[in-house]
């Protein structure tokens, strides 16, 4: 292979000119560039391949623009990556986020058109501006109850971006972060299909207010084990009020314990729900999560699939406490929806 070693800030680089791969290594900071009057010693648009060794403690700005990488694993040792470090890094699908960061600087992953998803580590506190403008691949972000700052225009045409969960440590949002905007004279108008889930009382809840956009505010309290309850009232089949759910974020509840089971009477007020059971084309009972359907809990006589309302009882539901099958289209017997978050925000 042919090889160049050099400094880059308190660490030192080797690029492998016949395949275009980078190694970071060494104990520090890297050092800061841009187009101006500090490029890189490394042309980034030929980069194929970055690897950040464990000791690194920043990314630097404009490292690694434009180039050609597909994925990057930023070690645990980093605490921020720097100003516009990945921009325009147009075949980035994947990004691993390492258990020290603490700060995404501004524009750090502008364009990046092919990133999926982003699960950002608890610890994390600030989304710097732009920082995810123009990632247009993005279809879910949950951001963790440590952020506590996210930056105007933070997500800017991501137009793909469905739903966003935003804790209530998240007591700073800046202009614009969940808008459109076609170019730099049309007019900055609100994501039409995103939903914003957050809790009662947040910052983001009035964000969403005041912005128009959708906006699902739970709970708090209503947690148990690690996950969030809450009860959805309406008129739903089964396979709307699943649907639902995941547009929601959450999924129709699954009861794998008699503990949680004693938790959802505890809020549900012992009315008829959907629960997130079904029979399958072997007969056998399933979770929608795929879960275990080892605890059971149903009532004398179930599940029977009963035509006396409507035959072909596929669905589970409460039944108000105990658990009854309906046929999954049955909106005479049901008020709604019992709908669980995998997490607690």
């Amino acid at each position: 292979m042919i090889s160049e070693t050099g400094k880059t800030g308190d660490c030192t680089y080797t690029l492998y000119h016949d395949t275009g791969a980078l190694t970071i290594s060494g104990k520090g900071a890297m050092a800061d560039y841009n187009l101006w009057n500090n490029l890189t010693p490394w042309d980034s648009k030929k980069l194929t391949a970055v690897t950040l060794e464990p000791g690194l403690t920043t990314v630097g700005s404009w490292a690694f623009h434009s180039s050609k990488i597909t994925s990057v694993v930023i070690p645990d040792s980093v605490t921020s990556i720097g100003t516009q470090a990945f921009i325009q890094c147009v075949k980035l699908t994947s990004v691993t986020f390492g258990k020290g960061l603490k700060e995404i600087g501004p524009s750090a992953f502008i364009n990046c058109e092919k990133l999926t998803e982003i699960v950002l580590p608890d610890g994390c506190t600030t989304i710097g501006r732009s920082a995810f403008k123009g990632c247009e691949s993005l279809t879910h972000v949950t951001i963790p109850a440590s952020v506590t700052s996210i930056g105007d225009f933070a997500f800017l045409n991501c137009n793909a971006l469905k739903r966003i969960v935003i804790p209530a440590s998240v007591t700073s949002i800046g202009e614009n972060i969940l808008s459109c905007q076609v170019d730099s004279l049309s007019e900055i108008l609100p994501m039409p299909d995103v939903t914003i889930i957050t809790t009662k009382g947040s910052a983001a809840e009035t964000y969403a207010r005041e912005n128009g956009i959708s906006c699902v505010s739970l709970d708090s309290s209503n947690v148990f084990n690690g996950h969030t309850y809450q009860i959805v009232s309406g008129s739903y089949s089964w396979t709307a009020a699943k649907a639902k759910a995941e547009a929601l974020g959450g999924h129709l509840a699954c009861i794998t314990s008699q503990a949680e089971q004693d938790y959802i009477d505890s809020i549900n007020g012992f009315t008829p729900y959907w629960l997130g059971g079904y029979r399958d084309n072997n007969n056998n009972w399933r979770w929608v999560t795929g879960e275990a359907f080892a605890y059971t809990n149903w009532a004398e006589g179930e599940p029977n699939n009963s035509p006396n309302v409507i035959a072909n009882e596929n669905a589970l539901a409460l039944w108000p406490s105990e658990w009854n099958d309906l046929n999954e289209n049955n909106l005479v017997e049901q008020k709604g929806f019992v709908c669980e978050w995998d997490f607690v925000i």
